[in-house]
């Protein structure tokens, strides 16, 4: 029996959401931009390949493909659950919208028998998602990640493993380095390293104070906090 247009839709929405789910797995198992930028592409890319068919409108059933794959992305991060960063999350749902808009251009090309103009489009596609991935965003990330920003500091206090209550107020005149981290941030792991040096370089500077603060989430707790920052000891 052949499906309604509501079942289609629908259909065409769930493939979406899938998308969406695998993207999310990835980003768990890698915790890395690179990763996660790669899988975007590629799982949006494959259900609008896969669900654009020729003969229900391939760019029409690409939309509702997207909705499926945009909504939960948006109803997260108005949660405040994920997607903070606001560029970065119009960049997704940019890069959604695309690789599901190309993925229905590819199937269309193929259903006409375009053949040499779907594989030239497939291999130009394939170029352009790895030098994005690969090359432009991570330099966009590293260019962001040095910011002066001259702005007033709410006073807080926070506690050393040890028990002792720290005041920011007492640290005015000082340079202070503040790490925060998580056990199970990967790119924290891979920063310690480099605060490291910096703290070693001004160990013997009483104007330098350099600070790891454990987000406490996750299951994390002193001891493992602990461990964790044992370098920076």
């Amino acid at each position: 029996m052949a499906k309604t247009p509501f079942a289609r839709v629908m259909f065409d929405f769930l493939w979406g959401f899938v998308a969406f789910a695998v993207v999310m797995v990835v980003s768990f198992l890698y915790l890395d931009i690179r990763p996660f930028l790669l899988a975007t592409c590629l799982a949006y890319f494959a259900a609008g390949l896969y669900r654009a068919t020729p003969s229900k409108g391939p760019f029409r059933t690409a939309l509702f493909v997207a909705l499926g794959g945009v909504l939960p992305a948006v109803i997260l991060k108005g949660f405040g659950i994920a997607f903070s960063d606001q560029p970065f999350f119009v960049f997704f749902l940019l890069a959604c919208a695309l690789s599901i808009a190309l993925g229905a251009l590819l199937r269309s090309l193929i259903s006409l028998k375009k053949m040499k103009y779907a594989v030239a489009f497939g291999c130009l596609w394939t170029l352009v998602v790895f030098a994005v991935v690969f090359k432009a965003i991570p330099d966009w990330m590293d260019s962001r990640a040095y910011v002066t920003v001259n702005k007033d500091v709410t006073p807080f206090r926070i506690q050393t493993l040890a028990g002792k209550n720290l005041a920011s107020e007492d640290w005015k005149g000082h340079v202070v380095v503040l790490l925060l981290w998580a056990s199970w941030c990967t790119p924290c792991h891979a920063e310690i390293p480099e605060i490291q040096i910096v703290q070693n370089k001004y160990r013997a500077n009483p104007n330098v104070l350099v600070f790891a603060l454990d987000s406490a989430t996750g299951g994390d707790t002193s001891a493992i906090a602990l461990q964790g920052v044992q370098p920076l000891l």
